[in-house]
């Protein structure tokens, strides 16, 4: 009797310290450190995160200055196609189009290039407003644009009723039936730049 006692003793002993670890099938308890690492592994990556996102929209996104004192406005884009047909029944007499500038600084910029043609024709005028920050807003008009490509270069601190340049927010260009040699066509814009030097 006594080794039947031995014997139960033992299994008893077996079962109630498996029960003691959970039981069988319950999954063991991550350690405190480990949970501390996986988050602190998680904030990391979702602050790696954060600074590409910054860094793509800083430096990739907004204009930046080129090599020996270029500012591209859009690196790369290619031209802009603004149709027009004023022949449409209840078109408008003038279109307008916006290009923005996203607050660029061009204070200490003197040329503004701004290469457009149209699709036929030549001596159209093309008006075009600068806008700044605190909204104040010069116009220019460009005169002898035709279907040739030409880089048409103001002064920016020429551009007249604007007191600061060092956010300007968009371009308008404004084509007017009556300023437009054809009723109908397509005006194309370029990469517009502003450069330093006299």
């Amino acid at each position: 009797m006594k080794e039947k006692s031995d014997i139960y003793n033992t299994l008893a002993d077996v079962y109630f310290s498996s029960g003691s670890k959970g039981g069988q099938g319950e999954k063991p308890a991550i350690p405190i450190e480990k949970k501390r690492w996986m988050w602190f592994s998680v904030l990391v990556n979702v602050l790696l995160f954060l600074v590409v996102i910054i860094f793509l929209k800083a430096f990739l996104f907004r204009p930046q200055p080129m090599l020996r004192g270029v500012l591209e406005v859009h690196p790369g884009q290619r031209p802009i196609k603004v149709a027009f047909d004023f022949d449409v029944k209840g078109a408008p007499n003038t279109i307008v189009y916006e290009l923005p500038l996203e607050g660029i600084d061009v204070s200490e910029y003197a040329k503004m290039v701004v290469p457009m043609r149209f699709d036929s024709g030549e001596n159209h005028i093309v008006r075009l407003e600068v806008i700044n920050r605190f909204r104040e807003s010069g116009e220019v008009s460009i005169t002898g644009v035709d279907k040739h490509w030409q880089d048409f270069i103001i002064n920016v601190k020429d551009v007249p009723k604007l007191t600061d340049f060092k956010a300007l927010k968009k371009l308008r260009f404004f084509l007017d039936k009556w300023n437009v040699n054809a009723n109908k066509g397509t005006f194309y814009i370029g990469n517009v730049k502003f450069i330093k030097g006299d």
